[in-house]
């Protein structure tokens, strides 16, 4: 066993007394020895769905206040070290997911169509990055052809009265012809 596991049971555990049922939180953690809880029935809606961590915590806080004389306390003080570590609570609540997922039909549907989702939006993300793409080289190339032609129309426009005076030049627009085909060559530049 590679991974962390944690059973929540509920049955008759003390054969004294066999119509009593209790609660058995079992773990078994890689490189620990098994730990077990036992606690009384009416604990079995808190713990029974709790995720495993969650679980083994109720457990180890019980046992800490209600039982005395037990047997197992280093192994359980061994498990309460191995539970402070935020990477084995990770390790503990991911094997936990994967079991719940196993184990519960609803559970594994809802992940298979969250899967399905997330697995379409991407699609359409990748979709809308290629057409983005698309228009923006379509723009660049529209706005390169516009520039050309308002630049060949002034430089047309231009070569009429090149032999005006200053006033004359500045106020019209083939004074600004050399930006525009400097506009004209950065939007060619950009749709290559």
């Amino acid at each position: 066993m590679s991974e962390p596991h944690v059973r929540v049971r509920q049955d008759s555990f003390d054969f004294a007394h066999p119509c009593e049922k209790q609660v058995q939180v079992l773990a078994r953690i890689p490189g620990l020895k098994p730990v077990s809880y036992l606690l009384p029935t009416g604990m079995w809606e808190q713990v029974r769905t709790a995720e495993w961590g969650n679980a083994l915590d109720v457990a180890h806080e019980y046992y800490a206040t209600n039982v005395w004389g037990d047997t197992a306390r280093e192994a359980k003080d061994a498990l309460r070290t191995w539970l402070a570590s935020t990477e084995n609570r990770l390790l503990l609540t991911a094997a936990w997911t994967a079991d719940l997922i196993t184990r519960d039909p609803a559970v594994r549907s809802m992940v298979t169509q969250l899967t399905d989702e997330r697995d379409r939006a991407r699609r359409w993300a990748v979709g809308l990055e290629q057409e983005n793409a698309e228009l923006t080289r379509r723009l660049a190339e529209a706005r390169a052809e516009v520039l050309r032609e308002v630049a060949n129309d002034w430089t047309a426009h231009c070569a009429d009265h090149s032999n005006d005076a200053d006033e004359v030049w500045m106020e019209c627009p083939c004074y600004w012809t050399g930006e525009l085909r400097r506009a004209a060559n950065e939007a060619e530049q950009a749709a290559q």
